[in-house]
This record gives structure tokens, C-alpha cells and sequence, in this order.
């Protein structure tokens, strides 16, 4: 199953489409992998859509990046911004 565009996934989740730098919170956002890998990103936070089975991270320097929900084993950190 492909994710849906990051544009949709804000529109859906935030009501909005367009991030600012208060959207951000310092602390990081840890994704863990099911094989014990794991990724981490500061100045990020994430959303975790359990209809499509995607979860999406959203970080202020380093894009969007998003993983099927069944091969991550753990996600911790700030969750979407209001």
C-alpha cells in the first residue's frame, strides 16, 4: 500500500496544510523498527494514521519520512501539533 502525500496527511490530521517553526517541538521523535533499528530527528513531531496503516514524521530540516505501521514496533516523542 502506497502512503498518501504528505500535503493530504496535514490536511487530514491538522486541518491545514502549511507548517510554521512553533509547529516544531525541540524534543526528538524515535521510530523503532521492528528488527531493532531505529531512526531519530529533533525539532520533529509525528502522526500516526491507524486507518492507512502509515506512520508519518514530520521534522522542521529534514523533510517527511514515512513508514508502514506493521514494520515499526514503537514511535515516542511529541505527537501532531494543534
Amino acid at each position: 500500500m502506497e502512503h498518501e502525500d504528505w500535503v493530504e496527511v496535514l490536511k487530514k490530521h491538522l486541518k491545514r496544510t502549511q507548517l510554521e517553526a512553533h509547529d516544531f517541538p525541540h524534543g526528538p521523535v524515535t521510530v523503532t523498527m521492528q528488527d531493532g533499528s531505529f531512526f531519530c530527528w529533533y525539532d520533529a513531531f509525528e502522526i500516526s494514521d491507524l486507518v492507512t496503516g502509515w506512520v508519518y514524521v514530520f521534522t522542521e530540516h529534514y523533510g517527511y519520512h514515512a513508514f508502514e505501521s506493521e514494520m515499526v514496533s514503537k514511535v515516542s516523542g511529541p505527537t501532531e501539533p494543534e
